[in-house]
This record gives structure tokens, sequence and C-alpha cells, in this order.
């Protein structure tokens, strides 16, 4: 009997709970829905977290895949006229050995069962144009081999969906904008080499008018580089605000901080809001100095991070922080 995963409410499905709903299929193959509903495909079950035995090419919905039975090509850029021409219209690129960069202009794309592997900046890159539907990465192995490239990144403000991946290497690994959902990766082991300052993630802002897009990252191991720079989520105002982002069911480590984000008055001048951190789970005594860092222009002001519910992993609780500069008072479309 498998499983399959439904859309059945919002279109992040955060409100009250993802509007997922579980059905079964009888091995004849039969599957009945009552009223309206999209599949979106076949899901596996989470035991715990996130590892290299149930991301990238291990524990998928068709099994384990083996490097030997991906097609080897270099890097490419999907646009709609590359679907047309040499991927037959489909707009799912699957079972592919990519050795350069994996560029996504389009929206409304999947891939799926890949590895992709580069020394570029970013081997892969996601620049969905502006009212376009999210390019979504789900089921792949993404390398950053070399010690200044990142393993993913949203351009500007686009959007993207990124799940169930093994990502690891490079000098970070995530580098996101606005409107992305980030759920169940495997997020590890960025190359530390002299003078870096390595992230599994970074936010630097969105340059556009807030609020910019929501920012969903769930249910993923975040390892960032044990008792060293800098962190295993980074977020700061940089290159623009900060607004609307939720953090919630991940497991973290690493970093001088574990958890860091900033405001920078001088990048952006309106303070941060809704970054929510909230039920999190931290490696205690895997960074120098805390888990979790909210720090705003000067010391004496509050921080800006609202985190409630997250714990270290002997158990212990750690402290909430309720305060801030201005809290969303309704309730997030996640």
């Amino acid at each position: 009997m498998a499983k399959l995963r439904v859309w059945s409410g919002s279109r992040w499905g955060r409100t009250p709970n993802p509007p997922f709903e579980d059905l079964f299929i009888a091995a004849s193959g039969a599957l009945f829905l009552t009223g309206a509903a999209l599949v979106i495909g076949p899901e596996t079950e989470l035991d715990g977290f996130p590892d290299a035995t149930n991301t990238g090419l291990i524990g998928t919905p068709i099994g384990d895949i083996a490097y030997s039975s991906l097609n080897a090509r270099g890097g490419l850029n999907i646009t709609e006229s590359w679907i047309a021409s040499s991927n037959g219209g489909s707009r799912v690129l699957e079972l592919q050995d990519i050795t350069g960069q994996l560029t996504i202009s389009v929206g409304d794309f999947t891939v799926r069962y890949c590895r992709i592997r580069s020394g570029s900046n970013y081997p892969v890159r996601t620049n969905t144009p502006e009212g376009e539907t999210h390019a979504r990465i789900e089921w792949c192995e993404i390398a950053a081999t070399g010690t200044t490239a990142s393993g993913v990144v949203s351009d500007g403000q686009r959007r993207f969906e990124l799940y169930r991946c093994n990502i690891y290497g490079g000098h970070d690994c995530v580098h996101f904008k606005g409107d992305c959902l980030i759920e169940e990766n495997y997020i590890h082991d960025q190359t530390k080499a002299s003078g870096t300052h390595n992230d599994a993630m970074q936010h630097n802002g969105s340059s556009d008018a807030l609020p910019h897009g929501q920012i969903t990252i769930r249910g993923n191991t975040i390892l960032g580089p044990l008792n060293q720079s800098t962190s295993a989520i980074i977020m700061g105002t940089t290159q623009g605000g900060m607004d609307q982002i939720l953090v919630e069911n991940n497991f973290m480590s690493g970093g001088s901080v574990t958890f860091y984000s900033f405001w920078r008055k001088a990048n952006w001048p309106i303070p941060p809001r809704n970054v929510i951190l909230r039920n999190n789970v931290f490696v205690k005594d895997s960074y120098t100095v805390s888990a979790i860092y909210g720090a705003s222009e000067t010391s004496a002001t509050p921080s800006f991070v609202h985190a409630y519910s997250n714990v270290f992993d002997t158990g212990e609780v750690i402290q909430d922080r309720e305060h801030g500069y201005e809290w969303y008072t309704g309730s997030f479309d996640w």
C-alpha cells in the first residue's frame, strides 16, 4: 500500500497545520478523492531528523538510486526554449548526474533524483521569473566542490522549494531570499579553509518593499562548522529587509553562534519583524558563543527574534524570547 501527500489547503499550509492529508492506495491502484485535491508526489516517512540515509538519492520514493544509473551531463540553464527543444516539453528533469552549474530560469519546474556537482559559485541557481509558480528541487544530492562555492542560491526575490536534498561542501550550503520553502533537507559539512566564514544557510535580507514573501525553514538537519565560524543559519539586513520568516522543527548545531540574526540599520532602516524561531533542537556546546543570538543595532535594544519552545539535545529547555520591535497579530499563511 502506497502513501501519498495530497494538497488540501492554503498555499504553504501553515494555518493551523500543513494542509496535507495522507491517502493510501490499495494494491489495485484504485485511488478515491473527495473534494478538490492535488496529488504532488509520494512521501516517505522520516524517523527522526534528515540524514544521509533518507535524503538525496537514498531512501527516495523510488528506492535507493545508484550513481551508475544516472545520465552524465554537463551544466545547463533550464529555459522555456530548452524545455521545448531538449526536454520533450516535460517540466521535470530527473535521473541526471550533472557536473557544472544548473540554473533554473523558469517556474513550475521540478528537478529530482539528480546528483549535481560544481566548483562554480553555485552548483544550483534558481531564477524563477516574477509571477510564476515555484521551481522545486527534491531528492537531489548537491555538492559544492570549491571552497568559495555555495550549494544552492535563489537570485533576487526568486521563489523555490527545496525538499529532501543532501547538500554539502563549499563555503556555504544554501543562500536564500524571499518566498521559499526549505523542508526536510540534510545540510552539512561545509569546507573550512583559512579565513572562511562558513554558514550552513544564509539570508542577507530582501531588497524589495516588505513584506517580500514568506520564508519557511522546517524539519531540516542543519549542521554548521563544529565550534567554528560562523553559524548553522545566519540572517541579517546587509542587502535588504527581513520579514515573515519561520524557522521550526529543525535540528541545528555548530558555528560561533548556531542561529545568528542581526539588524544592520545602515544597510536597511526598517527593523526586522515576524522572525519566529520555534520547536528546534540545538546541539549543546557545538558552538563557541551561544546557540541563539538575535543582535540588534545596539546591544541595549531588545532582540527582534521571537524564540520559543526550543531545546537542547540534552532535553534542557532554552529560555524563550518573547520581545521584539513589531509582531504580527494575525495568522500566518504557513
